[in-house]
Order: C-alpha cells, then sequence, then structure tokens
C-alpha cells in the first residue's frame, strides 16, 4: 500500500484502536544500507472498524518490517503481517 491508501488504512486502524502500539522484538542490519526489525502490534478494539461496532476485544498481530536507506534516509519499507488477524481477533 502506497500514498493515499496507506494513509487512509492507518488512519481506520488508529481510529478503531486508538491504544495501538508497536514493541519490537528483534532488529538487526541485513546489508550495508538494509535492515529488518521483527515487532509486534497490540491494542484494544475501542472504535467501529469497517462499519462494525467496537467489540473492546484485545489484538496482538506480529509482523516484520525491511528497510532500504539511501543517503541516511529511510528510501522504502516493506512489510509482512497478517492482515486478516485483526478483523479474526475483534
Amino acid at each position: 500500500i502506497k500514498g493515499e491508501a496507506f494513509r487512509a488504512y492507518v488512519t481506520g486502524l488508529w481510529s478503531a484502536i486508538p491504544d495501538l502500539t508497536f514493541r519490537i522484538e528483534s532488529h538487526a542490519a541485513t546489508g550495508p544500507s538494509t535492515s529488518a526489525a521483527q515487532w509486534v502490534m497490540r491494542g484494544t478494539n475501542t472504535g467501529p472498524m469497517r462499519g462494525a461496532p467496537p467489540t473492546g476485544r484485545t489484538v496482538e498481530v506480529r509482523g516484520a518490517d525491511f528497510f532500504a536507506f539511501r543517503d541516511g534516509r529511510i528510501a522504502s519499507v516493506t512489510g509482512y503481517f497478517d492482515s486478516a488477524a485483526v478483523p479474526r481477533q475483534i
């Protein structure tokens, strides 16, 4: 997801789970201009999501991001996680 689609996804996620946090489980350089991080996303569904009312349930999703750097800045991020995990858990 990029641009406006990404912004809409993140806005919807934080509206549905306003206490959302990410805990870094591990991270490491994977090359001269790349790195990776494993994380756990956790929060409580206290806002509507995709038209459904809040459930009050806690969600926990594991994922990983892979970063590429150029000129000391993040050039790209590719992330992997089970996108069906949040709807399944709430």
